[in-house]
Parts: structure tokens; sequence; C-alpha cells
């Protein structure tokens, strides 16, 4: 394998998605990483044949971990978004499930002293610059991974890692409603103008309501199955909003330049579902119902970050989660609402709770989680990739 160069790794698993988790200082210099990180999924290639990757976006993803030169966090997060038919890297949002994998990795790791039965690891993501705690049951100084914790869209249970989202609000654009509204009509080809919120927590997002676009059920929607052309329409939806925000001076420009976010997603209320294992879902069981993309698909379950947002927009008066969840177009209200927030997606439901302070101010915003790791060892790829390992 003269050819070939292994880099040390870990495979994790964390909430819905799975990635490699990589020392920063076991890679190459920083302008071989895209090269290394497709090597390593496999892309571009539709099935990731040659690579690690699942061939979904919550399964092509690579996590870069270092310690922390921030004096409020333990570890550096910087995560990537690695395409899959399409040569991309992406760096400009970050994984909100695989921030649960940070936990554990860290303790695991020796990032962090352990403590029992619960260690705290502040953790800072490069991507947004912003700063989480992700706390992990530890027993003789290691994670635990089991435990009698369920999440939709991972069989079985786990130890439950409590993640909190640390001042949110702004992470791309600064603001809460990037545009400064709480929604916007686009003008999209073909359409009659769209109605749609626009909010920035932890990731940006575009909510779009299913019946404005004839979905009548998207509860008994399977992702997987998609027509080509509604994707089309919502890349379309999505490029224009990215436009409208500010976040490029062409929509044209949004595929190639911004691919991972801002994410799209489309809710409807609570309604009647089935999950992708078969599972029925209630009405009664959820405060709404959603479905997200995530570079160009339709997700199979929900983002971690996109939970996140959904939520905050479901407790912001106003909004077009707001109006699903309510049936209301009140806005009299300002600012975010403390609340609990449970919602149903393609694989089950989902409970994220959020916190706002006096003034309205989004103050953090909380989840559970599981994990676990599934492999450690060494990835290899071409050892033209680490010819100039500066570090």
């Amino acid at each position: 394998m003269q050819d070939l160069t292994p880099i040390r790794c870990v495979f994790h698993r964390g909430g819905t998605s799975r990635g490699l988790f990589f020392h920063r200082s076991d890679l190459p210099d920083r302008s071989r990483w895209d090269e290394v990180f497709m090597a390593a999924m496999g892309a571009p290639d539709i099935r990731q044949i040659d690579g690690l990757g699942g061939a979904t976006s919550h399964t092509s993803k690579a996590v870069v971990i270092s310690p922390s030169e921030e004096p409020d966090a333990d570890v550096d997060y910087l995560f990537a978004q690695v395409g899959i038919a399409d040569a991309i890297v992406d760096y400009k949002g970050m994984c909100g499930n695989l921030l649960t994998a940070v936990g554990p990795f860290a303790v695991d790791e020796g990032l962090v002293e352990p403590k029992e039965p619960l260690t705290t690891v502040s953790v800072y993501n490069v991507n947004t610059r912003k700063f989480f705690a992700v706390h992990v049951p530890v027993r003789n100084a290691k994670s635990l991974n089991q435990g009698d914790y369920a999440i939709y869209g991972v069989p079985g249970t786990g130890a439950k890692y409590k993640v909190d989202y640390l001042n949110p609000t702004g992470a791309f654009s600064g603001k809460l409603f990037p545009t400064g509204n709480v929604t916007d009509i686009l003008e999209i080809e073909g359409m009659q103008n769209l109605e749609v919120t626009i909010l920035d927590v932890t990731n940006p997002m575009v909510f779009v309501r299913a019946k404005d676009l004839n979905i009548q059920d998207l509860g008994n929607e399977d992702p997987r199955t998609t027509s080509p052309e509604r994707l089309l329409l919502l890349e379309r939806i999505r490029c224009q909003a990215c436009y409208v925000a500010g976040f490029v001076d062409d929509p044209e420009k949004v595929t190639n330049n911004l691919p991972a976010v801002p994410r799209l997603a489309l809710v409807q209320p609570p309604t009647e579902a089935v999950t992708l294992e078969g599972r029925a879902l209630r009405p009664e069981d959820m405060n709404l119902y959603s479905h997200m993309l995530s570079m160009q698909k339709v997700h199979q379950s929900y983002a971690g970050t996109g939970s996140v947002c959904l939520a905050a927009a479901a407790c912001t008066p106003g909004t077009i989660v707001h109006q699903a969840m309510t049936g209301s177009r009140e806005s009299e209200k300002t600012g975010v609402q403390t609340g609990t927030i449970r919602f149903g997606h393609p694989s089950g439901l989902m409970e994220v709770s959020v916190e706002a302070d006096e003034k309205g101010r989004l103050k953090h915003v909380s989840m559970g989680r599981t994990a676990r790791r599934l492999m450690d060892g060494h990835v290899y790829v071409p050892a033209r990739l680490l010819e100039s390992n500066i570090r």
C-alpha cells in the first residue's frame, strides 16, 4: 500500500447522523482537507462505494476536533459537509446531531477531564462561532453509550446526552431574521407570490407551508421518492430566499456556493403520519409536522440544527411555523416565547425546549440525543494528499 497513507480517525454516530472524527493534529495542511475528506467518504460518487460515506447527506460528514483556545470552551469543533455525487465540501454550517458526539469523543480521547456521573463538555463551533454544552454520562472515566433513552430514527436505546445550544441566534447572519421581517414574499417563476419565514438560529432556514406548494398530506409522503421536479422547485425557492436574505448577490450562485445552508423545511399543522419504519403518528402526539431538505434531498429524519431553528420559529409569533402550530397569523407578541415543541418528521418525533429571557431574546435551546462510537482506527487516502503535512 505504498500509494496509500493512513490517517487516524473515529467513526462516530451522533443522533441520526454519523461521520468521521479527526484530531486536527493528525490532518495534513488545511489546503488538502477537501481532498482528504472526499477520499475518505468516497466522493464524488452517488453510491460512495470507494469510501466510508453512507450516500446520504446525514452520513457523509467529517468533524475536526482540537483543544480550544477560547477561554470558555474545552474543544473546538469544525464541521464539514461532504458532497455525495458532487465534489463539494461545505464548511458554512454545522451539524447539531454530530455535535452530540463531540462530547463523548472529547471525554474518551482525553481532551477533557472526566467527572462522574456527568461531564459537561464546553464546545466552540468554528463554523458558526457559537458555544455549546454537551452533558456526557460517565463511568470509570469513559463515556456511557448504553441506556434506556430512545430517539426516533435510531434503533434501540442509548445513554441520554443533553445538548444545550447557547445564544444560538444569528449564527450565519448575526440576526434572528436576516431580512428583518417575520415573513417575506418570494417571487418564484410559475407560482403565485410565496410567503416564507427566513430564520437564523444555529443554521439559517427557510420555512414554507406545505399547502402553498399544493402538498395536502405531507405526513404520508416518503422522502425517498420525492420527484425530481419537486426537488428542483424547492431548490429554486431556497436559492431565491438566500438572495432575498442577502447571503448572495445572485440566486444562481447558491447551489454551488451555499449547498448546505440555508436549509429549507416544509411545515404543516399536526397530522396523521407514517414513519419510514411504518410506525403511525397521531396529531395529538405533536405540535406540528415538518420535512426538511439537506443538500437538495429530503432528509429522512431531521437535522439537530434544523430542529433547533424549527423550535425557535415555532415559539416566535407570526412566523410560518408558529402559524402552522397554532392556526393563527397573530403577531402582536414580539420576541421568542419560552416553551417545549414536539414535532413530527419522516422518522418519528422530536422534542426541543426553547428558553427566552424577559425581553423575548432567545437564551438557549436544549434537546436530548444519543451517540455511539462505532469504530476507531485509520482511514486510508492517496499518499499524495499528505505529502505536505503542515500542522
